[in-house]
Order: C-alpha cells, then sequence, then structure tokens
C-alpha cells in the first residue's frame, strides 16, 4: 500500500499563506515548523512550514517546498537585506516629488533576487495606481510589489496594544469599526480609541 502524499502550508514573510507540493529530500514530517526555501512564481523564496497536510487536487503549478533553509540562504538574506535598503532610499527619494507624505515602512528582497517588496504609507488616503507606477519604475532584473499600509497596518506593524493586551483591531466590531471611520479620534490613543484610529475592541463587550 502506497504511502499518502503530503503538501505544505507555507506562512511567507509578507504574511500571504501557500499550500504547496513537496519537492524537499526530506520527509515531509520533518520540514513542519521550519524555515524552508521555496519556488513561487517569481522564483526562489524563504517561509515556514506551519502544516503537513494531505495531498490536494488543484495546488498552483510550481510552488513548491525545495529544502530546508542553511546557513548559505541565511548569508544570501543578509547581502538581500542590505540591498534591499538601498533600494528603499532610490525609491523613497523618487517618490518623494510624486506621492506626497510617502513614507517607506518595509522593503524586502526576495531570496532569489526576483521581487522587491515594499510598503509605505502616504497622506493621501488611497495613491492612485497610476501614480504609484510613474513613483514606482519597472526594472528589468525584479519585479516589484508595493502595497499601501493604512492606519491599522501601521498598528499592527508596530504591535501597538490596548490594555487588554491584544494587538490593535484584531477583533475589532464591524458597527464599530464604521462609527470609528465615521468620526477619526485624534492620535495618540485616547481611553476609547486606539492608535489606528479605531473605536478599541472591549467597548463591545
Amino acid at each position: 500500500m502506497n504511502a499518502e502524499r503530503k503538501c505544505a502550508v507555507v506562512a511567507m514573510p509578507e504574511g500571504g499563506v501557500y499550500v504547496m507540493r513537496i519537492d524537499a529530500p526530506e520527509s515531509p514530517e520533518d520540514l513542519a515548523g521550519r524555515r524552508v526555501v521555496t519556488l513561487l512564481e517569481y522564483g526562489v523564496d524563504e517561509g515556514r512550514v506551519t502544516e503537513i497536510v494531505p495531498q490536494r487536487d488543484g495546488l498552483p503549478p510550481g510552488f513548491a517546498v525545495l529544502r530546508l533553509f542553511t546557513q548559505a540562504d541565511a548569508d544570501t538574506r543578509a547581502a538581500n537585506e542590505r540591498a534591499a535598503k538601498a533600494l528603499g532610499e532610490e525609491l523613497s527619494a523618487g517618490a518623494a516629488g510624486r506621492i506626497p507624505g510617502f513614507r517607506l515602512h518595509y522593503a524586502r528582497l526576495s531570496l532569489g533576487k526576483r521581487r522587491l517588496f515594499v510598503r509605505f504609507s502616504a497622506s493621501p488616503a488611497r495613491v492612485p495606481p497610476d501614480r504609484l507606477a510613474r513613483a514606482f519604475k519597472r526594472r528589468p532584473d525584479f519585479s516589484i510589489d508595493a502595497r499601501q499600509l493604512g492606519p491599522r497596518d501601521i498598528a499592527a506593524e508596530t504591535r501597538c496594544a490596548g490594555e487588554c493586551g491584544r494587538t490593535c483591531c484584531r477583533a475589532c466590531m464591524k458597527n464599530l469599526c464604521r462609527k470609528s471611520r465615521a468620526a477619526p479620534p485624534p492620535k495618540p490613543a485616547t481611553r476609547d480609541f486606539g492608535t489606528c484610529g479605531c473605536l478599541k475592541c472591549c467597548l463591545g463587550w
């Protein structure tokens, strides 16, 4: 009787979660909870296996766990962090004159150097895609995944927590969110409002 084939649930550094086939020489059980090197549509990158599940149909073609993350990969990541910092400064300089209130929060170059992940905030509620395209010019050697952060994203990024100890907006009720958007509070946080601008979750109780 053939053993049941397994696949891996992999969490990526930017928060995405993918189900991938396993091409690694290690057994699926040895991969659980470990940092691994993966293959995605933009090339090689790193992630962490959160769960091993039975093989399923309809997996994205080309998405795979290749091997465990090694010291050589850690050295590559360190070099990529330095390159991402320099690229982020270059992008910030280019965007400063085109996007009011531009602030770079995060820049990461994928392990295979084929995609630059950029997270930023700006004064407009939403930066139009055409203005974003002009600010972040296409590059021949890598693509850019640029996303604008809102107040909640920034609060979560800084791990802001209320008196209850929970990260801001983790359990905020929809009706409370609507009320807080209608009347944005001042910053810093007050008795009723968190740093993200929403009413505190505990008010629902």
